[in-house]
């Protein structure tokens, strides 16, 4: 059995990828947890980044590989590459999913062309 460790002390990024995790939860309850490299792999989904072209007020991601139903969350986040001057303040939501992608609407066009869309999927 693995070594009882208590949730707060616990570092996200050296959580195991595979094997069994015991865990104190700060209330005294101990849980436990089992995942494979290939249960990881296919809750991380894909990521990436999408240029937006000027006056744009939509961008559609296509998956390079088709997921298996629309239960995925979709996050973003809106970069502005150059910082040139005082960039615009977007908002933007997911206005569709689908097996092969998604579409982000924003709240405006677009007012020049150095904004990227950088994505991830995960399960």
């Amino acid at each position: 059995m693995a070594d009882l460790k208590k949730i707060s002390d616990l570092d996200p990024i050296s959580l195991p990828y595979a094997g069994t995790e015991v865990i104190e939860l700060d209330d005294g309850i101990s849980a436990s947890w089992k995942i494979s490299i290939n249960d990881l792999l296919n809750k991380l989904g894909e990521r990436g980044t999408q240029s937006i072209p000027n006056s744009a007020n939509s961008v559609t991601i296509t998956f390079n590989v088709a997921e298996s139903d629309t239960n995925y969350y979709p996050t973003c986040t809106l970069e502005n590459t150059t910082l040139f001057g005082t960039p615009s303040i977007y908002g933007f939501v997911i206005s569709a999913k689908t097996t092969t992608g998604f579409t982000v609407t924003f709240s405006g066009s677009m007012d020049r062309s150095d904004y990227v869309l950088n994505w991830s999927t995960v399960r």
